[in-house]
């Protein structure tokens, strides 16, 4: 993707916010995170104004809207994910925002949410026009405003929406390292943001394995995330993993 890259210090102060909220999300303080990962979205149009040019902002509008998943505010995250979609298709080279479709924000909406590729057509469209214009926007909703055209920027977020499937996916947590299955049969699923759903439910599909997300179980005390994926990817016979970037 061509954007440019954060100043060194406005970097090292998102990594820290990203590694505090991504703490957060395991220890399910979802209300702390949703302050941090909106803190992190304030600064980063705080620098666009101080840099005086346009930085990548999907890691934090990305996460937000993950945040928002997990607290089963399935709608409300819904346009996050777009944002942070419109995001991407925004930081592609001119007449590659196909590429959009594999980063993480596009697999949510395409694998999480069911939205059929070609209803993301015009917001490529949308986008690709205004980079031909010279007109490459600071924010996402603006995009949002100009896809929506004579309508309201809520009209056009609902010819998203009913495209969508919205789907209660809460469930409780498991006791950690309680496991109603024999080693040889577990598959241990690893990555980050939601895309790990469709993943589980693939897996869960067959009929003969139980699906391990580090996420699914209980946060153990004194414990470090590290520690927690670690010990359960050793209670695995299998495992599969998602490496798209959580930084959107």
């Amino acid at each position: 993707m061509a954007y440019p890259s954060l100043p060194e210090s406005a970097q090292n102060e998102l990594d820290n916010l990203n590694r505090q909220y991504l703490i957060c999300i395991h220890m399910q303080e979802y209300e702390k995170a949703f302050q941090l990962v909106t803190s992190l979205s304030d600064r980063m149009l705080q620098w666009q104004d101080e840099y005086g040019q346009r930085f990548h902002k999907g890691l934090p509008i990305h996460n937000t809207g993950h945040v928002l998943y997990l607290q089963n505010k399935l709608e409300e995250a819904l346009k996050y994910f777009l944002l942070a979609y419109i995001e991407d298709l925004l930081s592609t080279d001119k007449n590659k925002e196909d590429e959009a479709d594999s980063t993480l924000a596009g697999k949510t909406l395409l694998l999480v949410y069911g939205l059929p590729q070609d209803s993301l057509g015009p917001l490529k469209e949308t986008v690709r026009r205004l980079k031909n214009q010279g007109r490459v926007p600071l924010r996402p909703e603006e995009v949002v405003s100009e896809f929506g055209g004579s309508s309201t920027t809520e009209t056009a977020y609902k010819r998203l929406e009913d495209k969508a499937t919205i789907e209660d996916r809460q469930s409780p947590r498991r006791k950690f390292m309680v496991f109603q299955s024999q080693w040889e049969d577990r598959v241990f699923i690893g990555g980050s943001g939601l895309v790990i759903n469709p993943m589980r439910d693939k897996v869960q599909g067959i009929g003969i394995y139980d699906t391990v997300v580090a996420t699914d179980f209980d946060m153990p005390e004194g414990m470090s995330i590290y520690q927690k994926c670690m010990t359960l990817l050793h209670c695995c016979k299998f495992a599969i993993f998602d490496l798209s970037s959580q930084g959107g």
